[in-house]
């Protein structure tokens, strides 16, 4: 579910929490609908003051929602963030992890010269990252990148040792024949 503007669900005393995450994306927090012991309106402070809670992350301008609890007044149901990602911000984080791991195998591989069996590893590698949730972030895309340029690297070190087997058998043939 994603958001064009951060909501303040028309609280007055709603706060706005903002932070840049360590995924590259900013992160919001929207702490809205608190009521005090006699029922009015207050800024929220505790969780015994049954406010909502929303969270997302910023990308590109969208705000893509990781969870919404509706206030206690409102019934305090979880609007959104059950099921996979009922903590969404721990998997995301954990997505990341599993990315930056992908990406530190793919770098011990890019020099490798056992050609056939590393490449049938990057091939692994791939197939592991595209089932990993890709949640577009600055972190996810700059990995993105790590990957690409060690895969880069080994298939062209493959292809340079390939074309110098051809040249050896060429060279090779051409003496004998001399």
């Amino acid at each position: 579910m994603t958001w064009s503007s951060i909501p303040n669900f028309g609280d007055e005393f709603a706060k706005i929490r903002e932070r840049v995450h360590s995924s590259g994306a900013r992160l919001i927090e929207v702490l809205y609908g608190a009521r005090n012991s006699m029922g009015e309106p207050t800024a929220p402070e505790s969780s015994s003051d049954g406010h909502g809670h929303w969270l997302a992350i910023e990308i590109d301008g969208i705000f893509q929602i990781l969870s919404w609890r509706h206030p206690t007044h409102e019934g305090g149901h979880q609007e959104y963030g059950d099921g996979r990602i009922s903590n969404a911000l721990r998997d995301l984080e954990l997505d990341i992890s599993a990315k930056e791991e992908i990406c530190s195998q793919a770098a011990r591989l890019s020099y490798s010269q056992d050609w056939e069996a590393t490449s049938a590893k990057f091939d692994q590698l791939s197939d592991e990252w595209e089932r990993i949730f890709d949640w577009e972030t600055p972190k996810e895309k700059q990995l993105w990148k790590q990957f690409q340029t060690s895969k880069k690297i080994f298939y062209e070190q493959c292809e340079s040792n390939h074309n110098n087997n051809k040249l050896h058998n060429k060279t090779s043939s051409m003496k004998q024949e001399i």
